[in-house]
């Protein structure tokens, strides 16, 4: 399809790729601003796919081969790249089994694996959204996990709408083997998915419209406080206590699961208080009553604060700060049976394990920290998640590895192939670099940072 006042004049190789930054900034400066509209735009266009594939197939109830699990008559197949993963956004970890993990990519769906990152499998193949940015399992019926689509990020937070929203909250009732979409929840981007533990159909979503929670699985929906809430905890001791952030307003306390909110004044308020992250403990020296707040910075920085006594008195952590992207690469995890180990993390990933007095700098990871989860079963286990995949822990965060070879989500930009030989093709990605494969799903990187175009030489690939 022509696009108006685009460039018709042939053109030299040379300027081949001013060709193609005219087209991405032509895609820039169109794309929505807001979710609303996007949404609309994205419906229109699967009715018309769907119009499309119940013609083709003369029936809506006949299976397509693109639709189904890659085989015999499928004409589309994985050519990787599995070793080069991508931005996973949310983790949730079997209640009872640490080697179960769920995994939740911003652009690449919800991802399964039994045996600790060793290998993993894809959950969805035709849902609504991709983007998933909250994960939960309800403990009392591990088969029942939430999803919750779109990814946190509020769109233009750095000038530039790159990430998506969702189409609600979707539920497993077998372990993710099928999905139903609960599209009546307010929020269409997830910042948090909580479920009561003793009930299975008490779920909460947080989101930039704010927090709300079911009672009956998901089917209806009650607005608890609106604002941008960047994070929610659940009291693992009284569930009917809960703890949230709201960004350019302050951190709230509710002790009726949510009916009624108190502002926790001690802890920073207003602007002064950038998309904070918070987490809680359950049976360390304190219990629950130790919770660790981070406090993204205009200027870069991630300040973080502790409370010993439930929120009524915070305390800095002194000395400490942490290069980050606001909104972005937020982390805070602390370890559940010991609140001298805490993990905090922006752009790079620190550790300690004396509450704060001292740091580690944690190597051996990708950058942009997203979220870290221990496993309820075994706190010396811990996953985090980042923009190059997932990565695990046996040692109480000590150290990390990275386990998700096999998750094939990474986000490309563009795509480029040799003509003479096809299997020969790369592409740039989102801060995966530009990569290239000759065959194989194993693939080389050339460059790093994030990716862009690629073009082969016509006669040397």
């Amino acid at each position: 399809m022509a696009i108006k006042d685009q460039p018709v004049t042939k053109i030299d190789f040379a300027s081949r790729n001013r060709k193609l930054e005219w087209r991405a900034q032509w895609f820039g400066m169109h794309r929505p601003e807001t979710d609303r509209e996007l949404l609309l735009n994205r419906y229109s266009a699967l009715e018309v796919k769907h119009a499309k594939v119940k013609k083709q197939s003369g029936s809506a109830s006949l299976p397509m081969a693109a639709y189904g699990a890659p085989g015999t008559g499928t004409p589309w197949y994985s050519i990787g790249p599995r070793n080069i993963n991508g931005r996973v956004k949310a983790l949730a970890i079997h209640p009872t089994d640490p080697d179960t993990v769920y995994a939740g990519a911003a652009s690449g769906g919800v991802w399964k694996s039994d045996d600790g990152g060793q290998s993993w499998r894809a959950l969805w193949h035709d849902q609504e959204a991709l983007a998933v940015g909250g994960l939960a399992i309800a403990a009392s019926n591990p088969n029942r996990i939430y999803a919750g689509t779109g990814e946190g990020i509020i769109p233009n937070t750095y000038g530039a709408a790159h990430n998506y929203p969702g189409a609600g909250l979707y539920v497993s009732n077998d372990a993710g083997a099928t999905w139903d979409l609960k599209s009546t929840v307010t929020n269409r981007r997830t910042t948090q998915v909580l479920v009561d533990p003793a009930d299975a159909l008490l779920v909460y979503v947080a989101g930039p419209d704010g927090i709300e929670s079911s009672s009956d699985g998901g089917n209806t929906w009650t607005m608890l406080k609106t604002g941008v809430v960047s994070d929610a905890v659940l009291d693992p001791n009284d569930s009917t206590v809960m703890y949230i952030g709201v960004h350019n307003d302050g951190v709230y306390k509710s002790t009726d699961s949510g009916a009624n909110w108190t502002l926790l004044s001690n802890a920073p308020t207003g602007a002064a208080l950038q998309w904070p992250r918070i987490d809680i403990c359950e049976t360390g020296t304190y219990g629950s009553d130790f919770l660790v707040l981070k406090n993204s910075q205009s200027s870069g920085t991630a300040i973080y604060y502790t409370t010993t006594d439930a929120g009524a008195a915070w305390n800095l952590i002194p000395g400490f700060s942490l290069s980050h992207w606001r909104g972005w690469c937020d982390l805070v995890a602390v370890a559940p049976d010991d609140e001298n180990y805490i993990l905090a993390g922006g752009v790079g990933l620190r550790g300690t394990t004396n509450g704060g007095t001292s740091w580690s700098s944690l190597a051996g990871l990708h950058a942009d920290h997203h979220r870290a989860e221990y496993a309820p079963s075994d706190p010396n286990i811990v996953y985090e998640c980042n923009d190059g995949g997932v990565y695990r822990s046996d040692d109480k965060g000590l150290t990390f590895k990275k386990v998700s070879h096999g998750l094939v989500i990474t986000q490309f930009y563009d795509v480029g192939s040799w003509s003479p030989i096809s299997n020969v093709v790369g592409g740039g990605a989102q801060d995966q670099g530009t990569n290239m494969s000759s065959g194989g799903l194993t693939w080389n990187q050339v460059l790093g940072a994030d990716g862009g175009y690629m073009v082969f030489d016509t006669t040397d690939p």
